[in-house]
């Protein structure tokens, strides 16, 4: 299957609305503008799907991240040229419930042991199979949260998620973002460096300024008001502020 780029609005081609395969293929190859309207497209089915679901000690707002969160990740693991693939629409529904029941047991037990150690990238590097969507979706969690910003904060501080995972793609550079989208897939660098071409050491260097950036984001974003600013003017922001 090919993919162009991305135009300006990239759910559309030649004024017709792109099918969801195809803003899938565009967001696993490399073109992240692709994911925000794919998920503006199921942002009212992610929240019928998790209707019945909620936290305790938390409100709607935590369920919805959570999902969101689930989307992206069923988003990358989908096969688009697997011919007996099922329709993405379906695909989403089955892996963002089974995601979000994982991750409600997991994340209620985190809120738990507020104290506990945070895992990184590093320590996810370890992992020698693929991780559950509820251990994939903590290993992220840990990656936004900056060392001094424990997962009750994280918490907490949820209407910044949404901000910090449409505004990420657009402060990493391409390399980057594919290395991301890669190691997010394998949770491995090695095999990260290995399907891209690149040096372990390269991989592991990349992943670090990853973490950098993502950390310092999120920071940003904590301490901004952006809830009237949209993702482009989230970025510049940012850019100025850490020139």
């Amino acid at each position: 299957m090919s993919a162009a780029r991305p135009s300006s609005d990239p759910s559309h081609q030649d004024g017709a609305p792109l099918p969801d395969a195809a803003l899938v293929w565009q967001t696993q190859s490399g073109h992240p503008e692709a994911f925000a309207p794919l998920l503006q497209r199921y942002e009212a089915r992610l929240q019928w799907w998790t209707r019945d679901y909620f936290l305790s000690g938390g409100d709607r707002a935590d369920v919805d991240q959570v999902a969101r969160i689930a989307f992206w990740q069923a988003v990358q693991q989908y096969r688009v040229q697997d011919p007996a693939a099922q329709a993405f629409a379906v695909w989403v529904q089955v892996a963002v419930v089974r995601d979000l029941q994982d991750a409600v047991h997991t994340l209620r037990r985190r809120k738990r042991h507020a104290a506990e150690r945070p895992l990184s990238l590093d320590a996810a590097r370890k992992t020698t199979g693929t991780p559950s969507g509820a251990e994939a979706i903590a290993v992220l969690l840990d990656t936004v949260a900056a060392p001094d910003l424990s997962p009750e904060a994280v918490w907490i501080a949820q209407e910044t998620v949404q901000d910090f995972w449409q505004a990420l793609p657009t402060v990493l550079s391409s390399r980057e973002w594919r290395v991301w989208q890669m190691w997010w897939q394998t949770q491995s660098i090695a095999e990260t460096a290995h399907r891209l071409g690149l040096s372990y050491k390269f991989v592991d260097n990349a992943l670090q300024r990853i973490r950098r950036k993502a950390q310092a984001l999120w920071q940003f974003l904590s301490e901004e008001s952006s809830s009237t600013q949209s993702v482009p003017q989230i970025a510049r922001r940012f850019r100025r502020r850490t020139r």
